[in-house]
């Protein structure tokens, strides 16, 4: 997908009220394009935090002072200021100023090209001036022979061989280098195999303690997720606290729960600042869990999922830089009040009858 279909994708799901969605595409167009006055814009309408909410508007004040709906949005007057006029023209001058520089670039090109050929033609005059003998009546400046030169030349044009042709035949078209578009992130694959971890960090590793967050999200704000889908690709901003809420079409009556995991999907280089808290209903109370990429098992897992098999979950990155995430999501497993075996989740969907063989490899989803 293009810049700019992303862009317009972001700006489609903002609309809608789609801010999860708007805020992952939007956050990507900023980095390809952090001039967007759009994107900035409209990612400002999406975010939740007021701080963040400030610093997208910030940029599109910054990118164009005389947008007045940025203007408003920080309580700034509806007209510029000349000083806010001269620091935006001053902070993409950059990008005009290149022009004239490159034609005085071609000036300076174009003489010392013009000098090397006058230094070409006057070394080959000098030769030939020299091997016809004329070089010292030259020298004494008397140039009669000149006019012997001339009909000579004219009678036998092809008397001084031209220069070969240079031919092209060996020249490949893969050979000129091409514009390569930024890799994006890889997408989530079709039958997800994440790789289980330990939630315990590496040995040495130094151990950040998570603030305590200030407020709690409201479990009635927990926006929709296909549990055996997932979130998809999701950017957490620094302070991101997002209620979700993992529900299937499936219809599920759950009676005992033996089992939750919550995976992560994503390549990091640097310790993971994320956290899942899981919502208790029946006590109506909020538990932190620590996760690591990979597979987190959640130790009881019966409190968190509902008889109809919802799982109401925030997410939380408690780091000081974005967070992106290819997908997280929830498996659980445990029976029915009917006797049904289930395994149910992003890694498998399975609902097994009572005395149903067990299978020997995972399957789709049955009932």
């Amino acid at each position: 997908m293009s810049v700019e279909d992303t862009l317009r994708e972001g700006i489609e799901a903002a609309q809608s009220g789609m801010t999860l969605r708007a805020r992952t595409l939007l956050s990507k167009v900023v980095l390809e394009l952090p001039r967007s006055e759009e994107a900035w814009w409209w990612l400002g309408q999406s975010v939740l935090d007021p701080k963040q909410r400030e610093y997208c508007f910030r940029k599109v004040v910054e990118i164009n002072p005389s947008n007045e709906g940025a203007r408003e949005e920080l309580g700034m007057s509806p007209v510029p200021t000349t000083l806010e006029l001269h620091d935006a023209a001053r902070k993409s001058a950059p990008a005009r100023s290149r022009g004239p520089h490159r034609g005085v670039q071609r000036v300076i090109l174009a003489f010392l090209i013009i000098a090397v050929i006058f230094i070409a033609i006057g070394g080959g005059a000098y030769v030939a001036l020299d091997s016809l003998g004329y070089l010292d009546q030259a020298l004494r400046g008397d140039f009669s022979f000149v006019s012997s030169l001339i009909p000579a030349a004219i009678e036998s044009p092809t008397s001084t061989p031209a220069p070969p042709t240079a031919t092209y035949e060996n020249i490949s078209l893969a050979s000129i280098p091409t514009w390569t578009a930024t890799a994006s992130l890889t997408p989530k694959p079709k039958t997800p195999t994440p790789t289980a971890t330990s939630v315990a960090p590496p040995p040495g590793t130094p151990t950040e303690v998570p603030p305590t967050p200030d407020e709690f999200p409201a479990p009635g704000d927990a926006q929709p997720v296909d549990i055996t889908i997932g979130t998809g690709l999701l950017t957490l901003f620094p302070g991101d606290f997002i209620p979700f809420r993992f529900e299937s079409d499936a219809v599920l009556d759950m009676e005992v729960i033996a089992s939750l995991i919550f995976h992560v999907q994503g390549e990091y280089d640097r310790p993971l600042t994320l956290e899942v808290y899981l919502w208790n209903p029946s006590d109506g109370t909020w538990s932190v869990f620590g996760a690591a990429p990979g597979d987190n098992p959640i130790v009881p897992g019966s409190p968190y999922v509902s008889p109809q098999g919802v799982i109401i979950a925030a997410l939380r990155n408690w780091g000081a830089e974005p967070l992106d995430i290819l997908n997280a999501s929830f498996t659980f497993a445990g029976r029915t009040t009917n006797d049904f075996e289930v395994y149910f989740g992003l890694t498998r969907q399975e609902i097994r009858p009572p005395g149903a063989p067990t299978p020997t490899s995972t399957e789709g989803f049955s009932e």
